[in-house]
């Protein structure tokens, strides 16, 4: 029996499952990840008190400047791998019609898995309540889900309770549409003491429902809250078995489906000496596609492309971040 081809690193279809967007995966925009020269190791966290404490600095006439310790933990980690295997048949390749690329088309899909797998693991990660301070989370109680809540005034005290300016807000689907209904959130954004709403004549909305399109909303929330971006979660997953009927669920609705959840992080953005809630730790490229040839596949062999990461979601400083829990139904 022929045995497969060894395996080698494949930088074309590398760069493919790199350069792969899709714009309902946004993992990577709440956690962005960061490059580890190894898979184990320790990454360093910075003390809160180091970057806000201001005791001292009078310097006497002979006296010394006061010295400062900057305060770094170390924390072990060991990356794990993830990875999905796909086959394009031989017979699949040589008869492709022009331009279609059955081996780009199979990198494409296989990415787009173990994204959407990556999704889930940071959406669990965000949405653990154990990963928060004791003060740094709110049971609302599915009190967001009345368009008169005083949710901005929430919103508010939990940016002020976190250690560190949050820069992220993110929000499952279905608890960004009842902020966009929210009047307190439609008046903070307007300027207005008064809710005023906003009704669209085409789309969605056109039937008179209060809201505002998301393109617009987003930024505009964002700006109101002075947060460099909010980011909703609206990705799909399965949540039955294969060969069951199938099941969908919303990645971002975890740990409990339909309840709805949200939470402000702090994450790292142009410098990494900086009060963090948690980082995705990567090692090599970000994804990185392995591929080989196995003649026993199929009546004329089949090219077998696997889809690779190494990657540690990691916690920093849990009060770095604040969680809303149930923000939709108790």
């Amino acid at each position: 029996m022929a045995q497969p081809t060894a395996v080698s690193f494949s930088p074309g279809l590398t760069r493919i499952a790199v350069e792969y967007q899709n714009k309902q995966f946004i993992a990577d925009r709440v956690l962005p990840p960061m490059p580890h020269s190894a898979k184990s190791g320790k990454y360093k966290s910075y003390s809160v008190y180091d970057e806000f404490g201001i005791e001292g600095g009078l310097i006497g006439p002979t006296a010394q400047a006061d010295e400062m310790d900057f305060d770094v933990t170390e924390t072990a980690f060991a990356m794990d791998d993830f990875g999905i295997v796909g086959w394009v048949s031989q017979q699949a390749i040589d008869n492709a019609d022009a331009p279609i690329a059955p081996m780009d088309a199979t990198t494409r899909k296989v990415t787009r898995k173990v994204l959407r797998i990556r999704e889930r693991r940071v959406a669990q990660a965000v949405l653990n309540t154990n990963n928060y301070a004791a003060g740094n989370k709110l049971d609302v109680a599915g009190a967001w889900a009345t368009v008169s809540t005083d949710a901005w005034s929430q919103l508010l005290t939990a940016m002020d309770a976190c250690a560190a300016p949050p820069n992220v807000l993110v929000m499952d689907l279905a608890t960004f549409r009842a902020l966009q209904k929210n009047t307190t959130i439609l008046s903070a954004i307007k300027g207005t003491l008064a809710p005023q709403f906003i009704e669209q004549a085409s789309g969605p909305a056109k039937t008179g429902s209060p809201t505002i399109s998301d393109a617009v909303f987003c930024p505009a929330l964002a700006a109101a809250l002075g947060v460099d971006r909010v980011m909703i979660g609206a990705a799909w997953y399965a949540s039955s078995k294969k060969g069951q009927a199938l099941t969908k669920a919303r990645i971002w609705d975890l740990p409990n489906a339909t309840k709805g959840g949200a939470a402000f992080l702090r994450v790292a953005q142009d410098q990494v000496e900086d009060v963090v809630w948690g980082m995705q730790l990567m090692w090599k490229d970000p994804l990185r596609v392995l591929s080989w040839f196995d003649p026993n596949r199929g009546a004329d062999g089949s090219q077998a492309i696997k889809v690779v990461e190494t990657t540690k979601t990691v916690l920093v400083a849990n009060d770095a971040g604040y969680l809303f829990q149930d923000t939709l139904l108790t």
